[in-house]
């Protein structure tokens, strides 16, 4: 089950970021700007009175964890390929530990696409 999730993290990380973006841009409309266009169209969570403050300070909370997730994801996976996929054995075999460690954190499939390399340059 583990190795499922790490191999969706990253889009489950962008879903529950827009999750928390939509909640944030409707309490921001309700408590701020109030625009009744979006408020007739339905999108108003103002019959929660005092609660909708938590859903705002909440859905802030979501947005900027699962933000900071996504971008670290990606830029892990950039990483991870670009030292993988090098074309020196120096700059592979230096930056090992780090691979290693990024492979265990995005999942199985960098895990083997990492023994596939460590093959190649016939690193052990």
């Amino acid at each position: 089950m583990d190795s499922s999730w790490k191999n969706y993290q990253f889009y489950i990380y962008v879903v529950l970021f827009a999750v928390g973006i939509v909640f944030l841009i409707i309490t921001v409309n309700d408590l701020v700007t109030r625009n009744s266009a979006i408020i007739k169209a339905g999108l108003t969570l103002s019959t929660t009175g005092d609660w909708e403050y938590w859903i705002f300070a909440v859905s802030l909370v979501v947005a900027a964890t699962f933000l900071y997730l996504t971008v670290k994801i990606a830029a892990d996976t950039r990483k991870f390929e670009l030292l993988v996929n090098g074309e020196s054995k120096y700059t592979f075999v230096k930056n090992i530990r780090d691979l290693q460690k990024l492979a265990n954190e995005l999942g199985p499939r960098y895990g083997d696409q990492l023994n596939k390399a460590m093959e190649k340059w016939k690193v052990k």
